[in-house]
């Protein structure tokens, strides 16, 4: 608890835009209970939930909040707290500045026959605001197409593209570019390189 505390505060996180992120009247037996919280499944091999909280925005909408709450497994769990010191001393080594943004850990006990506990993390939310497109570049082509290329290009309008996330070669058929100015490049470059020697100092190859 202390350390996913002093975590946050290296991101620049305070106890109280913390607490008040996540609203404290939050249950099935409330019907607004889907205006306050968004629910997804991970389009990966995962299957896992996640789940976004919608905060209250000028002229009575929604928006979502910076973070992101995501449901991993015991296994994860465990790697997570294994490695919590040495990320807690990673950030604040770092001064926050880590695409690594873990920012709380907690478990939840169900009535379920094939689970007793499950188990949560509060993440960083990249996306906060509504995208026209998103991509999952990996920067490899093999098995990196979400939508058949015929399909890709029958759609003309912005609302047409509504096609999930998309990859590799959508990126690719649709000449898509990332304008990134030379300083930012070279700062973003610097990140992803600490991040990847820490990771790799815990036996870890993905976050």
């Amino acid at each position: 608890k202390e350390r996913f505390r002093s975590i946050r505060d290296a991101f620049g996180i305070s106890r109280s835009s913390f607490a008040a992120s996540f609203p404290n009247d939050l249950t099935e037996l409330s019907s607004d209970w889907r205006a306050k919280l968004k629910e997804s499944v991970s389009e990966g091999v995962s299957g896992c939930f996640f789940y976004r909280v919608l905060a209250p925005a000028a002229g009575g909408s929604t928006q979502l909040s910076k973070f992101i709450v995501k449901q991993i497994t015991e296994p994860e769990k465990n790697t997570l707290m294994k490695m919590l010191p040495a990320y807690q001393a990673h950030v604040e080594s770092r001064r926050g500045r880590s695409f690594i943004c873990y920012y709380g850990c907690h478990a939840m006990p169900l009535n379920w026959t094939f689970s007793r506990k499950v188990y949560f993390v509060v993440m960083r939310n990249f996306l906060p605001a509504k995208m026209w497109l998103a991509f999952d570049l990996k920067g490899a082509t093999a098995n990196r197409r979400s939508i058949d290329e015929q399909t890709l290009f029958k759609k003309g309008t912005a609302s047409d593209l509504r096609c999930g996330t998309l990859r590799d070669w959508e990126w690719l058929d649709t000449a898509m570019v990332a304008e990134v100015s030379a300083k930012d490049k070279a700062e973003l470059a610097g990140i992803i390189c600490e991040d990847a020697t820490f990771l790799g100092e815990q036996g870890l190859l993905d976050y």
